[in-house]
């Protein structure tokens, strides 16, 4: 007959977390959030300069440049979400899965040029700041892009 030996490894967190000091999580919320809007001006020009890259790397057909714009999209995805754009993010998300085509000659340069259009317009100050409109501008992408898909 065996013996069932057990094993219970030290866990450094548990015991950090019975330690005294350190932040409330509720605390350490709102210190990210504040940290965020402190960073707010210099990330949406960091996000505006990538779509402007964007639109530079796809105004002509070099499938070099087009490769290229994956991880361009992929950084304005992350930085839009943290910055609360999220209609800009969920732009962003989508011209990812677009640009992961097994080959990119297979990827319609109007999608992407659609795709880059609807960010320009989401970051521009109309409609940026009507809900309505960047609903519209989502729907609108929605439609093209299924038209594009077949």
């Amino acid at each position: 007959m065996s013996v069932v030996r057990r094993f219970y490894p030290e866990v450094s967190l548990r015991d950090l977390i019975g330690e005294p000091g350190g932040i409330k999580i509720g605390a350490a919320l709102e210190q990210a959030s504040a940290n965020i809007e402190m960073m707010r001006d210099d990330g949406m020009a960091a996000i505006d300069a990538k779509i402007a890259k964007l639109q530079s790397l796809t105004a002509n057909d070099n499938l070099d440049d087009l490769a290229s714009c994956y991880p361009i999209s992929d950084e304005i995805f992350a930085e839009a979400g943290a910055f609360g754009l999220t209609e800009v993010s969920r732009v962003a998300h989508s011209l990812c899965s677009l640009l992961s085509a097994e080959s990119l000659l297979l990827v319609p340069r109007q999608a992407v040029r659609v795709h880059l259009e609807a960010m320009v317009a989401l970051r521009s100050a109309a409609i940026s700041n009507s809900p309505a409109l960047r609903t519209a501008v989502l729907a609108e992408l929605t439609r093209l892009s299924a038209r594009f898909a077949t």
